[in-house]
This record gives structure tokens, sequence and C-alpha cells, in this order.
């Protein structure tokens, strides 16, 4: 048994070599086809389906608050601390919950001073998640009260690249935003709720300030009870929300609760893009499977002869089929192999090109299973269709198969239904792959256009966050910031210097109602969020100024409070008769007796360059500076990030513990807007060429098999005066006769997959008939080229020598 099986490998292999057109057309598809599938697979195995870290991850969720109005409700993810610890006093639905929320600290002494972000958390934090100190203890709960010890727990990677994995940091002081804090723990690697989190502080360090139940800013992570629900724990926060809106009606009407689970939460916002690829990638492994099934069985139709003749000689009929199972599971195996390698290479290419904060990135990477899978499914591929072939023929009389295949081709061909079903599956897969890659250009092509409001090119932009303790009163904040700007607008190159808590494209605000004074308060009030902005904000970012005047320096205080809003803002607050300027707006947590309208700007883009911005109200920073900003530079120069090293020396100048962060450039900031619709584009436009190759390469696989079982009936019909024409429209006629199926089905397909890619389109309807139209000229024309070449075999039929052959 062993030795026949090694003389069938002998044999398969010698078949291999033989025909090495075919073989290495059969690995290159497989190849391809294997190596895009494992690669997509592996991403979205390891950020969408494989669980988290965490201990019984599955049971971990995210609670937040939902603020409602009569138009509808609209759910945040902020909540306050009053109306947690009542959450975790009364909930019966969670073993744990935790609070957590951001801030900035630098960090000084020792190497230069350092931007870290951090999270200040409650105790029972690392518990709820499940996870322990890998050096020294988590929080305990004398340090979760008011007036708890100054101590922090620090990340494994500000572990590693500050104090050189030095174990003996924990116990050690450590000096952030000019307050000194004793190291007590090192947090495990995988801790990833949020990416390049450095420090960990008590929430009771914040807690002062977070009294209100109106300042909402922290999240809650919270861990079920064994058999509890998602379901059933929203519906217990939904009652404790509603006693929480009647006891206190000032800061919590209309305000409700919602629970999803935290996997969910962390992905969403790449959860549409991953199943798109993935779904796209799995065409291409479809399509790589029915090319290379195409191809095993021609190549199988092209053998029935050989066969024939080797059973007429005695071969037993199941070592024949057994045979042909070694040729096929030889090729298929190769091929998987190969394309096992190239997922390797494939996989790296595509982790560079994914944006730096998808969510779960470190945890991305070659599963074992998902390549076991891909490379089963090729190599299954390959035995069926090389079998299925193997097993009819060996069925069929001798007799039969030993006649001319010319014989029975005169007067017309019988169809090979396999084959056709084959190419009009190809080609309809094509045109479902082809029609989404082109939806999705043209939406990139669209949403890069979109007008912002503003100009990025040449603006650097950079954070600077001073620790409270250093600046505890406003006019000192004031007074850094004035002179940073005055020093960086001296610098060479520099055109215009500005700063601002919000930036257009990538910052989010707090909304507030907002009225005009001598009006009636109305029910749906319209809602907005203010950017506070330096004097030269608008001329360094050339926002336009379409009435009235821009923010200066005289507006500070003791003069009245005044404000610039957007054109957007202006009619949904005035008519058309209204004249803005000078009329005085009302805005919750600002000027108790408002503050003045004293010009209007264009309106701008924030989250998305096919959103417009929630930013429609500009008040002056110098009238209630910020510990946190934004400096924006406007230079001349082709590079604005090689002045970055200058306004850093600028800033170490007005203070020399003070570091910046997230330094890059506004254009920057639009690419990573829309780095997740190029990325879905670029990727599902290459599957999508690569399909397209598959395509014509089947085709013109069958077709060239079908020039050459027809050549009796061709060299028949030229003989009895056959023209050039007839030839060709016999040939190519049934090559787009089998196109014309696939593009029918393929495009009914992409019309009932387009709402899968709807809500990744901008301006673009998924039903786009000019897109439809492209795509099936381009199937056609390549379709023609695939027929070309066996239809000029064709004309070069010699009629005697093709009828001789049946003598």
């Amino acid at each position: 048994m062993l030795e026949s099986f090694w003389q069938d490998l002998r044999f398969g292999t010698r078949m291999l070599v033989k025909q090495p057109r075919f073989t290495i057309t059969i690995l290159v598809v497989l190849a391809l086809g294997i190596g895009a599938n494992t690669a997509i697979f592996s991403i979205v195995n390891s950020v969408l389906l494989r669980p988290l870290p965490y201990r019984n991850a599955e049971r971990l969720v995210e609670v937040s608050e939902t603020a409602g109005t009569n138009a509808g409700a609209i759910e945040t993810t902020a909540v306050s601390l009053p109306d947690f610890l009542d959450w975790r006093q009364n909930n019966q639905v969670f073993e744990q919950m935790a609070l957590y929320r951001w801030q900035a600290f630098s960090i000084t002494g020792g190497a230069d001073p350092e931007m870290l972000h951090g999270w200040y958390v409650t105790a029972d934090f690392f518990p709820t998640l499940g996870v322990e100190a890998i050096k020294g203890r988590s929080f305990s709960s004398d340090e979760d009260s008011n007036g708890g010890a100054r101590v922090v727990m620090i990340s494994h990677a500000l572990w590693q690249r500050r104090f050189g994995s030095d174990p003996a940091v924990v116990g050690q002081t450590i000096n952030l935003n000019n307050t000194q804090y004793v190291v007590i723990g090192i947090a495990p690697a995988q801790l990833n709720l949020e990416r390049n989190i450095d420090v960990y502080l008590p929430m009771a360090l914040w807690a002062d300030d977070m009294r209100s139940r109106s300042f909402r800013a922290a999240f809650v992570v919270a861990r079920l009870k064994p058999n509890i629900s998602i379901e059933q724990a929203t519906a217990n926060m939904s009652v404790l929300a509603a006693q929480l809106a009647a006891q206190y009606p000032d800061s919590n009407e209309n305000v409700g609760a919602s629970v999803r689970s935290l996997q969910q939460v962390l992905v969403e916002d790449i959860r549409t893009t991953l199943i798109i690829l993935l779904g796209a990638v799995g065409l291409v492994l479809a399509i790589a499977c029915v090319n290379v099934a195409l191809l095993l069985t021609v190549r199988s139709a092209a053998r029935q002869k050989e066969i024939a003749i080797r059973m007429a000689l005695g071969i037993d009929r199941k070592r024949l089929i057994r045979q042909l199972l070694v040729e096929g599971t030889l090729i298929s195996f190769l091929g998987g192999l190969l394309g096992l390698l190239l997922a390797k290479l494939t996989f790296a290419i595509m982790i560079a090109s994914l944006p730096a904060d998808l969510p779960r990135l470190e945890e991305i990477h070659m599963d074992g299973y998902v390549l076991m899978f891909t490379f089963a499914l090729s190599v299954l591929t390959g035995v069926v269709f090389g079998l299925v072939p193997s097993i009819q023929y060996s069925r069929m009389e001798l007799s039969e198969r030993l006649k001319d295949d010319g014989q029975r081709q005169i007067g017309g061909y019988r169809s090979n239904k396999t084959r056709s079903i084959l190419v009009v599956s190809e080609v309809a897969l094509s045109v479902v792959l082809l029609v989404s890659s082109a939806l999705l250009l043209k939406s990139l092509f669209q949403l890069i256009r979109v007008d912002v409001g503003f100009d990025p090119r040449n603006v650097l932009a950079m954070n600077v966050s001073l620790p409270f303790a250093r600046y505890p009163k406003a006019e000192e904040r004031r007074n850094f910031y004035l002179n940073l700007l005055q020093r960086v607008r001296n610098l060479p190159g520099v055109e215009g210097v500005a700063a601002t808590n919000i930036t257009p494209l990538n910052s989010e605000g707090y909304n507030n109602p907002v009225v005009v004074d001598g009006k009636p308060a109305e029910v749906n009030a319209p809602s907005t969020s203010y950017a506070l902005v330096s004097p030269g904000y608008f001329e360094t970012m050339k926002i336009s100024l379409v009435r009235g005047r821009s923010l200066n320096e005289r507006d500070v205080a003791p003069n009245p409070p005044v404000a610039v809003i957007d054109e957007d803002l202006a009619k949904r607050l005035f008519t058309s008769g209204e004249d803005p300027i000078g009329r005085k707006l009302k805005v919750a947590t600002l000027a108790d007796n408002g503050v003045e309208i004293v010009g209007i700007v264009k309106r701008v883009g924030r989250y998305g360059l096919n959103s417009q911005s929630n930013v429609h109200l500009y008040v002056p920073y110098l009238q209630a500076p910020l510990l946190k900003n934004t400096i924006l530079v406007r230079t001349n120069v082709s590079d604005p990030l090689t002045l970055a090293n200058a306004v850093r020396r600028e800033v170490l100048a007005c203070d020399p513990n003070q570091p910046i962060f997230n330094v890059r450039t506004l254009e920057q900031d639009m690419a990573a807007v829309v780095a997740p619709q190029r990325l879905m584009a670029i990727l599902v436009s290459s599957f999508a060429g690569f399909a397209l190759l598959l395509a014509a390469v089947g085709l013109h696989g069958v077709m060239s098999y079908v020039v050459e079982q027809r050549r009796s009936e061709i060299g028949v019909r030229i003989a009895i005066g056959a023209q050039r024409k007839d030839i060709l429209r016999l040939i190519v006629g049934d090559g787009l006769k089998l196109t014309a199926i696939g593009l029918v089905t393929g495009s009914v397909l992409a019309l009932l997959l387009g709402r899968v890619i709807s809500a990744s389109l901008y301006q673009v309807s998924a039903a786009d008939p000019w897109t439809y139209a492209a795509t099936i000229t381009m199937l056609t024309f390549v379709s023609l080229a695939a027929c070309y070449g066996p239809s000029r075999r064709a004309l070069g039929v010699d009629p005697l020598v093709a009828l001789r052959g049946r003598d």
C-alpha cells in the first residue's frame, strides 16, 4: 500500500512538472487567495472574535448614561461620580463596578520632561477587570476615599521605556504634575481598554472636582453577576436612572442608562470596516477556489482519453481514482503551503498599514486555527474537483471514451454544465467585488473633496497640558499661553499661531443648550459645543469671517464676554430678517448674563470630513483659560514638523518642566480621519483587481479548452465556407454568453449586498448606476480579451489537418 502511494506521488509529481504553466497557475491562484484571506481573518479574529484578555471577559460591560430630549435619545458615554456611587450601591445585577477618567500628566526628574496619559480609577478598577499588578499591588479601599495617599501605578510600557524594567521602581517616588507620588505597582501589559495609558491614580485624588451630578466626564466598567444577561442589567439600570431622575430633576431629568458589552464598545468604530474586508477577502478565496476547480475540471476533461487508455490496459478503477486523488491533493497541498508562506508576508504588510489607534492592535497575530482552516479549504477544493470528474470518467464505457473526440463534436458540442456554472460563479463574484471597490473608491474621492471650512496645509499642531499644582490660577495659565504664543510667533517661518481646546477634526466638546436672550426658551433649544480660542485663531486656521469681527486681545475681563458663531448656528437661532451681531446668547457653563455675538464665521468639519462640526460657538480663551490646549502653528515651510523642536524649545523656555505631546500636522489629522475608509477602499480594490485577473484566467482557460475540443467542428465549418467573422462569433459568443449570465447574477447579488457597505459610503448610493455600468463594461472588455487568444487559435485551424484527425 505504501509502495503504491509513493508510486502515485512520483507519477503525480511528473505530471505537474510536465505541465508547468498549469501547475504555476494553480499555485499562484491558491497562494494569493490563502495569503490574503489568512491575513485579514487573523486581524478580524484578533480584534472582533477573540475574547478580551480578562478573566470571564464575556461578563464585562460598559455602563453609560443617555441624555434624552423630546426629539429622541442621544447616547453618551460620560457618567458623573455621584450617579456612579448610587449605581454601585443600589444595583442588583453587577458583581463589581469601577469608574475611570482620563487626565494628562507631566513627569519630571531624571530624564527629559515627558507628557503621560493617565487614568484616575476607583479601587475596584483592577479587580473588576480581573487583573493583578505584575509587580507590587493595586489600590486599596483606603486609597479610594477622600484624603487617600498620593500613590500611583505605572503601565508596563512606561516601566520598560522610562525605568528600564527595574523592579526597584516599586516603592520609589516620581514627580507627576509637580506633585510627588509613590509607585505601588506595575500594571499588566494586556490592560488595553485604551491605548497608551501610562499611569493610574486613585479617583479620590480627583473626586473633589467631580461631586456635581452635572459634571459627566467619567466612564464605568462593570462585571455582570453569573447568569445575568445584558438585557436584565439594562432593565435594572433603567429603573435606577428613573429613580435618580425623580430625586434629582435639575441634573438628571431625561437621563437614562444603557449597558453594552465591553468588547462591542471597544471595537464598534472599526467593526464595519473589518467585516467588509472579511467579506471581500472571503469572496477572493471563493473566487480562487472556483478558479482552481475550473482549471482542474478542464484538465481532467482534457485527460479523459489518457484515462480511458490506462483503463483499457488493465488499471484497477480504485487504483486510478486513488492516483488522481493523490495528484489533486499534491497540487492543492503545494498551493496551500505556498499560500501560508505568502500569508506571513501579507500579514506583516497589512499590520503596517493599519491605523495606529486600532483597538487591540498589540493582540493581533497569526492564528493557527485560521491557518489550518484556509489551508484545509484549499486542499479540499483541489481534492473534490480533481476527484469528482475522475470518478465520472472511470464509470464511462471504454469504447465511447476511446473514440475520437472530434467525431462527437461535429454539428455542435455538448456543453459542460459544471464548467459553465463555475465560470458564471466566478464572474458573478467578481462583479460583487468590483462594484464594492468602485463604490468605496468613489466615496473616498467624495470624502477628501469635502470643503472642511479651513486650510489644513502647513499647520503644525501639538498639545500642552499644564499641571494644576503649578498653575492653579486662571491668570497664571493665561500668562503662560500668552507668553508662549508670542515666542512662537517670533520664530522664523511662522505665519500665525493660536491656541484652542478643541481642534476641528478629531476632538469632542460638551453639548450645551443655546438660547437667544430676549426670546422665549424652546423645549428643544439648539444644542452645541463651544471652543475656547485665542486671538488669531481664525486667521491661523484660515476660517473665513462672514460678518462682524474676529476675537482679539481686548476680549478679556473686565470687558463684557463676547462670542463668535458660525453660519449654521446663526441660521438656527435667527430668522432671515434678524441681525445676530450685537445680540446676546445664554449658554450653560458660560457667563450668567450671556455672551454678545460680535462675528459670524464659516462652519467647519470636526469628527470626520463627512460630518459637520458640533462646534458652532467660539469664545475668547483669555476669558476662561484652561490647563490643556492645542497649539496651532501656520508655517511657510513645506514640512511643518521641522519646526517642532523649535516650538518645543520655546515651551521649555516658558517652563523647563513642561513637556509637549501629540505633535503632528493638521494634514495628518485629516489623513487619520479618513484612514478607515482609505484602508477599506485600497484593500477591497486590491482584492477586486485580483478577482478580475482570476476571472480572466478562468474564462481564458475554458475557452482554450473549448477551442481544442472543437477543432474538428471548426475545421468542418471552415471547409464548407464559414467566414472568419462566423468563427469569431462562435467562440467569442460562447464566452460572452457565460459572462452575460455572470454579470446579471453578480449585479443582483451586489444590489442585495449593497446595504452592507451603504453605511460606509459618503454621497454615493449603493445602487449607483454609473458604478454598475462601469463594472459591467470593464468585465465585458476583460471577457473579450480572455476570448481573444483562443479565437485567434480557432481562426488558424487548418481544415485538412483538423479533418485528418478523424481518420
